[in-house]
């Protein structure tokens, strides 16, 4: 595959490691051409030209052009649906009600358990063309909606031979009937049979109210990172619980959410190489609640990527929108939000040949249907992405609106 894009604006972080402060604003613009071929970046400008013999030619006509939008968090393996809820949220019901009335995680949990890996496999494969159609390219994927062995490796399993998909094995929360201990003691085994299979890169619990405690997530944590998992921690969403300090000491490559992290939490991931993954629209579908304080933390110096967090609860599948709403809502500049979608958010998932637009780096790229950062940050309400080049596919044609 070889393809040149020509008469690009290419705006793109760089490509070192984790962006912070100033540096998360700090992308790089210019007019040029882009050579790809087997699925990496080649050259730039006039030796892209040069070396673009028998290459396709993608003729973007002054484009904004980005690194491929990179989603570090989703819950994309799911049956069913809940958008019920809605409507009792807006009628006042707490979490609490909507459980009680049959709803919440445990029917998601109903669903998923039957429904079969070949049909959870389609339905993975929907939602993921559907994120690419919106510029995202690759994509974070959790379990959580098994909450026994048998469902948890179905989940990750509809995962498999999906290219540009990170598997995420989560604990998510304890099931009726257990006590914390053990179901603690029985999720360990999950742990070493999904790593006996292969079947996912990194481990995550959600740690808080009415999830995991402190205490039993670090022993999953312990348990996960000894069998070679990465680690990713649920943190800081309900209630203050530490689980940021907890998870930073652990060396974990992320910590996520974080609506209530105060100071000390926000000065833990600032002297430490944990990136903090927002999810702007979690407390926007629940209603109102905090925000996480983005400004604070790339002012004091953390390094941040956003993502969808998209879920049956929050079912938004363009990291294009979040990137967007965060501008207005997290008051980032349009620079700072790209950066924390694209090379922050590869960081957060290990994935240091996307994110960046390099030579030798991986030809995922997004061109949008605008000129400028400002405006694709400016627009919201309309898929403004033109055309997705991606390693797997020479392209996507425009998607509708």
């Amino acid at each position: 595959m070889r393809i040149l894009v020509r008469n690009a604006h290419l705006v793109t972080p760089p490509c070192g490691g984790p962006l912070r402060g100033e540096d998360l604003r700090d992308v790089r613009s210019s007019k040029t051409s882009i050579l790809c071929v087997d699925g990496r970046v080649e050259a730039f400008g006039r030796e892209a030209e040069y070396l673009a013999d028998g290459a396709e030619v993608v003729d973007v006509g002054g484009r904004l052009v980005t690194p491929a939008l990179v989603d570090p968090h989703t819950h994309l393996a799911f049956a069913g649906e809940r958008d019920a809820e809605l409507r009792m949220k807006l009628q006042g019901l707490s979490y609490l009600e909507i459980l009680n009335r049959g709803y919440g995680i445990y029917r998601t949990v109903e669903h998923t358990r039957s429904c079969s890996v070949g049909d959870l496999a389609a339905i993975v494969h929907e939602r993921l063309n559907t994120m690419r159609s919106h510029g995202t390219f690759l994509v974070e994927a959790k379990s959580g909606y098994g909450l026994d062995m048998e469902n948890e490796v179905k989940i990750l399993r509809s995962y498999e031979g999906l290219s540009g998909v990170i598997p995420t094995l989560l604990a998510h929360v304890v099931p009726k009937g257990w006590e914390e201990g053990e179901y603690v003691e029985y999720f360990k085994r999950i742990i070493d049979r999904v790593r006996d299979l292969g079947l996912a890169r990194f481990f995550d619990v959600f740690c808080d109210k009415g999830a995991f405690s402190v205490d039993a997530a670090r022993e999953l944590l312990l348990h996960a990172r000894n069998r070679g998992f990465g680690l990713k921690v649920h943190a800081e969403e309900l209630e203050r619980t530490g689980a940021t300090e907890m998870a930073v000491s652990l060396g974990a490559t992320s910590v996520d959410h974080l609506e209530v992290a105060d100071e000390e939490a926000i000065d833990a991931l600032a002297s430490s190489r944990t990136i903090a993954v927002l999810l702007p629209t979690t407390p926007l579908v629940m209603l109102g609640g905090p925000r996480p304080r983005a400004r604070r933390m790339v002012d004091e110096g953390v390094a941040i990527a956003i993502g969808t967090d998209f879920n049956p609860n929050n079912w938004i599948e363009s990291l294009q929108f979040v990137l967007q709403y965060s501008v207005y809502t997290l008051r980032l500049l349009p620079e700072e939000a790209l950066s924390a979608c694209t090379r922050n958010a590869a960081l957060a998932v290990e994935a240091r040949d996307y994110g960046c637009v390099a030579e030798g780096k991986a030809c995922a790229l997004a061109v949008w249907d605008v000129g400028s950062l400002d405006s694709l940050a400016a627009r919201i309400g309309v898929n403004r992405l033109y055309r997705l080049i991606s390693p797997i596919e020479a392209s996507t044609s425009r998607p509708k609106t």
